[in-house]
C-alpha cells in the first residue's frame, strides 16, 4: 500500500514541476482527493468536461460534440499552453461558446490554489474573469481548481467574495495519469455505459479530461457516441447542477492593448464595464452592376432614459432559474437578490413570489435600414424599421414559444437561427429575434430602350443578402448562421476586421454556392446575343477527392505539397481561399488527381499505417510514402489518407 507521505510528496514534486509549455506534461500530473467542500458531483445528467485549454485539440472536442447534440463544459486558463488574447486562441473560445458549450475558469495561469495567498488568488481570478469579459463579453460563473487542489477556507472565499461554485470532478478519464492511448480513453467510457446498460439506470456523472491532449481530442466524437447510446443525456455542469453558467453576458469587446498577457497585472485594472453603447453609425454604400444601382443607408442609436418605475412581483414557475427571471425582467440577478433578502437562487421553489426591482431603462438600439433597387423597367423599393434583439432561452423553450413572445412564427425563429433544434432548445441559449418582414411596394414605369439583362443563377439558388450585427455577435457566429465560412464573410466585406464588430453593422452575406463549408469551385460562362446581351454564370460543385482541414502557417502552396497537387488547383478547388492566409480549421476540399492517388480513405480511431495498408491490400511503407505527412503510429481521426495509385 503506498504511504499518505508518498503520495504527498508525489503531489509535491509534479506541481512543482509544472511547465507550461508541452501538452504532454499533465500525463505527470498528481490527483489529490477532492476536499469535502468544493462540489464533485452532478445533480443529474452527464457533464463531460475539459481542463486547461485553449489549445488546438479544443475545437476538435467542441466540433465533435456539436455534432451530436451533446454540450461539454471547458474549464480554461488564460496564460497556460499560450496567452488567451492570441488571435488562434480567441477564434477557438469564439467556436466553443457559439457552439453551446458551456466556459468556466481554471485560474489564469494554472497554479496550485493550496499554495496562494488571497491577495495572489485574486489576481488568478480576477484577470482570467477580464478576458473572458473582452473576448467574449462572459463572466463565468464557475470555477475549478488545478489539480483539484484548494484548502477549505479558499472554497468559502471565492464563493462569499465573488460568488462562484467550486467544483472539482467525480471521475477521472485518466488521460493527464497515463491513458496515452485512444483504447484506454474510450474504454473509461465504455464502462460507465456498460454500468448503465446492465443497471438499466443513467446516474449522474462529472468526469475530467483534458483537451490539450491528443488522445481526447481524438476521441471526443466516439466517447460521446458510446455515452448517448447508453442514453446518457450530455449537459454543462451549469445545467448538472442547475446553477446559471454566467453572471454577466454582454457584448465582446474591441481588441486594444490590454489584450495581453505580458506584464504585471493587478486587480485595480479589473472592470466589468463594457465599451460605450451609445453609438450613432451612419453610412452609405452604393454598387452598380451593369444598369443596377443599389443604395443602403444605415443609422443606429442608443439612448439611456430614466422614468418613473413601480415595482412588480412574479411568481416562479417550473424551470425558472433567477438568471432567467433577471433576463426576462430586465434586471441583474444582483439585483433580484438585493430586492429579496435571503433568496437562494439553487433552490427557488415554484409558487415563490418574487419582488422585481426597479431599474433605469435603456431604449435598445435601434436600426433603420432603407434599400432602394432600381432597375431598367421596373423599380421596387422596400422600407422598414427594426430593432434586432438577442433572446436567452429558458427551460421549455421552442420555436413556436420564442416567436409567440415576439409575434413572430416559428419558422421565422428557426431561419435566423438555423443551427436551433426548435422542439429542445437548451437553457441559456442566445437566440436571435429577426425583424419581421418589411412592407414592399413595386411600381413598373414603361421603357423603350432595349433591355440589358444579366442573370445570376448557383444550384443552391442563393441570393446575396445584408446582416446587421446585434450585440453579442463575432465573425464566426455570424458565418455559421448563414451558412458560409469566416473567410467568405471577410471577402465579402473589404476591410472587416472581426474583432472591432459594432451593433448596427451592416454585413455582405455571400452566396456560399454549397454548404458551409465551400468546398466548391465556380465554372463561368457568357453567352452572348444580337437582339439582347445576356450574361449567365451558374456554379457546379467539384467532386473532392478528400477534405483536408487547414492548420496554422497553412498556404495554398503547403496543402498542395501535401498532396502532390499545385497551388492553383487548390484554389481552384476552394476559390473562396486566401491562398496567403488561410484561417486555422478551414475545411479544404482536394481535388482528385494529387500524385496520381485514385483512392483515398478517411482514418478512423486506432487506425496506423500497418492497419490501413492491410485494409486496402498494401504495405505500410506504400501507404507512408503515399502519404509523407502521416505520423505512422499517431494518425488522426479524419485524416483523409491515399490508398491507392
Amino acid at each position: 500500500m503506498i504511504s499518505l507521505q508518498s503520495l504527498l510528496l508525489a503531489f509535491a514534486l509534479t506541481a512543482a514541476a509544472h511547465p507550461r509549455v508541452s501538452p504532454f506534461h499533465h500525463k505527470a500530473r498528481a490527483t489529490t482527493a477532492a476536499t469535502a467542500d468544493p462540489i464533485t458531483e452532478c445533480n443529474q445528467g452527464f457533464s463531460m468536461t475539459y481542463d486547461d485549454g485553449p489549445y488546438i485539440h479544443t475545437t476538435n472536442v467542441s466540433s465533435n460534440l456539436q455534432s451530436l447534440g451533446a454540450k461539454g463544459t471547458f474549464y480554461m486558463n488564460g496564460d497556460n499552453y499560450g496567452c488567451i488574447y492570441d488571435a488562434e486562441n480567441v477564434a477557438i473560445l469564439q467556436q466553443v461558446y457559439s457552439a453551446g458549450h458551456q466556459i468556466a475558469s481554471h485560474t489564469w495561469s494554472h497554479p496550485d490554489i493550496a499554495t496562494l495567498t488571497d491577495a495572489q488568488l485574486d489576481v488568478e481570478i480576477l484577470r482570467l474573469d477580464q478576458a473572458f469579459i473582452k473576448i467574449l463579453g462572459i463572466k463565468p460563473n464557475i470555477l475549478r481548481p488545478p489539480y483539484g487542489s484548494i484548502k477549505p477556507a479558499q472554497v468559502a472565499y471565492i464563493e462569499q467574495k465573488y460568488g462562484k461554485k467550486v467544483v472539482t470532478w467525480e471521475l477521472d478519464s485518466g488521460d493527464s495519469q497515463g491513458k496515452d492511448s485512444n483504447q484506454e480513453i474510450l474504454a473509461f467510457y465504455q464502462g460507465l455505459a456498460d454500468s448503465a446498460k446492465a443497471s438499466g439506470t443513467t446516474p449522474p456523472h462529472f468526469t475530467l479530461a483534458h483537451d490539450v491532449l491528443p488522445q481526447t481530442g481524438t476521441t471526443a466524437l466516439e466517447a460521446a457516441e458510446i455515452l448517448l447510446g447508453a442514453e446518457f443525456s450530455l449537459i454543462t455542469t451549469a445545467e448538472c447542477l442547475g446553477v446559471v453558467p454566467y453572471t454577466i453576458i454582454g457584448a465582446p469587446q474591441q481588441r486594444d492593448a490590454t489584450w495581453t498577457c505580458t506584464g504585471t497585472w493587478t486587480v485595480d485594472q479589473y472592470s466589468e464595464s463594457v465599451p460605450s453603447s451609445s453609438t450613432t453609425t451612419s453610412g452609405s454604400t452604393t454598387t452598380t452592376t451593369g444598369s443596377t444601382t443599389t443604395t443602403t443607408t444605415t443609422t443606429g442609436s442608443t439612448t439611456t432614459t430614466t422614468g418613473t418605475c413601480t415595482p412588480k412581483t412574479y411568481t416562479v414557475v417550473a424551470g425558472d432559474t433567477c438568471w432567467a427571471i433577471a433576463q426576462t425582467k430586465g434586471v441583474t440577478v444582483e439585483q433580484l437578490q438585493a430586492a429579496n433578502s435571503g433568496v437562494n437562487c439553487d433552490t427557488l421553489m415554484v409558487n415563490d413570489v418574487l419582488n422585481i426591482p426597479c431599474t433605469g431603462s435603456t431604449t435598445p438600439a435601434t436600426t433603420v435600414a432603407t434599400s432602394t433597387t432600381t432597375s431598367t423597367g421596373s423599380q421596387t423599393t422596400t422600407t422598414g424599421t427594426c430593432t434586432p434583439q438577442t433572446y436567452t432561452s429558458v427551460s421549455g423553450d421552442t420555436c413556436a414559444s420564442i416567436g409567440q413572445k415576439y409575434g413572430l412564427t416559428a419558422d421565422q425563429i428557426f431561419a435566423a437561427n438555423n443551427f436551433l433544434n426548435c422542439n429542445d432548445i437548451w437553457a441559456w441559449t442566445p437566440v436571435q429575434i429577426p425583424c419581421p418582414v418589411s412592407t414592399s411596394t413595386s411600381t413598373t414605369a414603361p421603357t423603350t430602350t432595349a433591355a440589358t439583362t444579366t442573370t445570376t443563377s448557383t444550384s443552391t439558388g442563393c441570393t446575396a443578402k445584408t446582416y446587421s450585427v446585434v450585440a453579442g455577435d463575432f465573425c464566426y457566429a455570424i458565418a455559421e448562421k448563414n451558412s458560409i465560412t469566416v473567410d467568405q464573410l471577410v471577402a465579402a466585406n473589404k476591410g472587416l476586421d472581426c474583432s472591432k464588430l459594432m451593433p448596427g453593422d451592416i454585413l455582405t452575406v455571400p452566396c456560399s454556392g454549397t454548404s458551409a463549408s465551400g468546398l466548391t469551385s465556380m465554372i463561368t460562362s457568357t453567352s452572348t446575343t444580337s437582339s439582347s446581351t445576356s450574361t449567365t454564370t451558374s456554379t457546379t460543385a467539384q467532386t473532392c477527392a478528400s477534405t483536408y482541414t487547414s492548420k496554422a502557417g497553412d498556404t495554398c502552396a503547403s496543402i498542395a505539397s501535401r498532396f502532390g497537387l499545385s497551388a492553383d488547383q487548390i484554389l481552384n478547388a476552394n476559390t473562396f481561399l486566401n491562398c496567403a492566409d488561410i484561417w486555422t480549421y478551414t475545411p479544404i476540399c482536394i481535388p482528385p488527381g494529387g500524385s496520381q492517388c485514385t483512392e483515398t480513405y478517411t482514418s478512423v480511431s486506432g487506425d496506423t499505417c500497418s492497419t490501413i495498408a492491410t485494409k486496402f491490400g498494401t504495405t505500410s511503407a506504400k501507404i507512408q510514402s503515399w502519404n509523407s505527412f502521416l505520423t505512422c503510429s499517431d494518425i488522426w481521426v479524419g485524416t483523409p489518407v491515399c490508398v491507392k495509385h
